[in-house]
């Protein structure tokens, strides 16, 4: 999220001193390069789904809390995923030529209620993975898929500090961004299953 609010203040920085398409311009190219990291995330996760599977071939009575635990991991990584990809098209919808419309972002997000939404999705599927470890696995997981309200800005919500003004490619970016950050999070509570499953 770091990164994001940083490329967020360069965009604003730098719309005063450069033109507009050099900052939507960079935003692009984090967007593109997220974009390869996911499909990197992706495969990742496909092997150790395959992995854990073959550990329950090999003994179904001794892994299979492991193998339907993987099953829900990669239900609620994959439901998450199709969520981020109907915002895409939404968004899309919403594109006219102005790549940088804010009013289209706060339209989206914030007057259809579309932010609140995603951070209770972001929020839940973050519990709902780690539900799937024990305790002691569940304190390794290094997550970034949180979405908190700013407590010492109590008039500001998660969803307006980052939707409010964000012109499109910000929100493009933000999108495959959180996107990563779950698969992320589900590569961990992979990788902790079937650690535990072949051990």
């Amino acid at each position: 999220m770091r990164l994001y609010i940083f490329l967020l203040s360069v965009l604003v920085f730098t719309s005063c001193h450069k033109p507009k398409n050099d900052a939507i311009n960079t935003f692009e190219k984090v967007n593109e390069s997220m974009k390869r990291s996911g499909s990197l995330i992706d495969d990742m996760n496909s092997k150790l789904c395959d992995r854990i599977d073959s550990a329950y071939a090999v003994n179904p009575s001794l892994n299979s809390k492991y193998y339907y635990n993987r099953l829900k991991a990669d239900n609620i990584g994959t439901a998450f995923v199709i969520y981020i990809d109907s915002l895409k098209l939404v968004i899309e919808e919403n594109v006219g030529l102005e790549k940088d419309n804010i009013s289209i972002s706060k339209k989206i997000f914030i007057d259809g209620g579309e932010g609140a939404i995603l951070k209770a999705k972001i929020n839940y599927t973050r519990d709902a993975l780690l539900s799937l470890l024990d305790d002691e696995d569940k304190s390794k997981v290094k997550s970034d898929l949180f979405a908190k309200d700013d407590h010492h800005e109590a008039s500001i919500t998660w969803e307006s500090e980052l939707f409010e003004h964000a012109p499109i490619a910000a929100v493009r970016t933000l999108l495959e961004k959180l996107r990563n950050d779950a698969l992320n999070t589900e590569a961990q509570v992979l990788q902790s299953l079937y650690n535990r499953a072949v051990n």
